[in-house]
C-alpha cells in the first residue's frame, strides 16, 4: 500500500512557496522546432523505420502536442473532483479546504498552460493538427461515468 508523510498543512505551505502564474511560464517563449519535444524512449519514433530523421522529428513534435491535449483533458476532470472534495469541508477543516482549493487553482493554471501550448504549437508548427470531433465531450462524459472516474 502506498503511504506518505505529507499533511494538508505541508502541501498548502509548499504550494504557497512555489506560487506561479501562466504569464511567468510562457510569455515571450516559443518552441524550438529544430528539437524533439519528447524523449526518444517515450515517443518511440526511432523505431518507425519508414520515416527519415526529419519526419521522425515532426512525428515526435506531433506526439508532444498530443500529450498537451491529453493532459488538458485530464485536468478538466481533476478540477471538479477537487472542488467536490473541498465542498465537504466548507465548515470543517479549513486547512484541508484551502489546500484543495489551491490544488484546483493550480490545476486550472495547468489547463491554461496546455491551451496556450497547443495554440503556440499550432501557430509555429506549420500544419494544423486536429482532434477527433467527440474529444471535447469526453471530460463531461467521464465525470458522469463511475467506470471512467475509477480509472483516474
Amino acid at each position: 500500500m502506498l503511504s506518505h508523510n505529507y499533511s494538508y498543512r505541508d502541501i498548502l505551505q509548499n504550494s504557497l512557496k512555489v506560487a506561479w502564474t501562466e504569464r511567468q511560464v510562457l510569455d515571450g517563449r516559443d518552441f524550438d522546432y529544430s528539437k524533439r519535444f519528447l524523449p526518444n524512449r517515450l515517443s518511440g519514433v526511432d523505431d518507425v523505420r519508414c520515416l527519415d530523421d526529419r519526419e521522425k522529428l515532426k512525428l515526435n513534435q506531433i506526439m508532444g502536442n498530443a500529450y498537451c491535449h491529453i493532459f488538458a483533458y485530464v485536468e478538466e476532470y481533476i478540477i471538479p473532483q477537487a472542488l467536490e472534495a473541498a465542498q465537504k469541508d466548507i465548515y470543517g477543516d479549513e486547512t484541508r479546504l484551502r489546500t484543495l482549493l489551491r490544488f484546483a487553482e493550480d490545476e486550472s493554471k495547468h489547463q491554461e498552460l496546455f491551451r496556450r501550448s497547443t495554440a503556440l504549437f499550432e501557430k509555429g508548427f506549420g500544419v494544423r493538427c486536429s482532434l477527433i470531433p467527440a474529444a471535447k465531450r469526453w471530460p463531461r462524459w467521464c465525470s458522469a461515468s463511475p467506470a471512467c472516474a475509477a480509472t483516474f
